[in-house]
């Protein structure tokens, strides 16, 4: 073999492991940008998930609020009809204004 012919040798093997570690390359690429696809696809899933909890976490506060609300006022009800009660069973009518 002459040194030109294992000159040309020499550069078909590079040039094939270059085909070949860019065809390598491309496939990898090609992979990372599917678990990407799925990966934004699992955060939009994740946002939309955290959206809807924190959602359903505010109208759990406000019936919690309104319920608050509810006792407080039964309560303050029960007091004032239990004072009128009083009032009209000492007969002091004087005491309702």
């Amino acid at each position: 073999m002459t040194f030109n012919d294992h000159c040309l040798s020499e550069c078909v093997m590079a040039y094939m492991y270059t085909v070949q570690e860019k065809c390598r390359l491309n496939s990898e690429i090609e992979d990372v940008k599917r678990r990407l696809v799925h990966a934004e696809k699992e955060v939009l899933s994740a946002k939309d998930e955290c959206i809807q909890l924190h959602e359903a976490n505010q109208a759990l506060h406000k019936e919690v609020s309104v319920a608050y609300l509810l006792t407080y006022f039964t309560e303050l009800l029960k007091l004032c009809v239990n004072n009128h009660i009083e009032i009209i069973e000492t007969d002091n009518i004087s005491e309702w204004c």
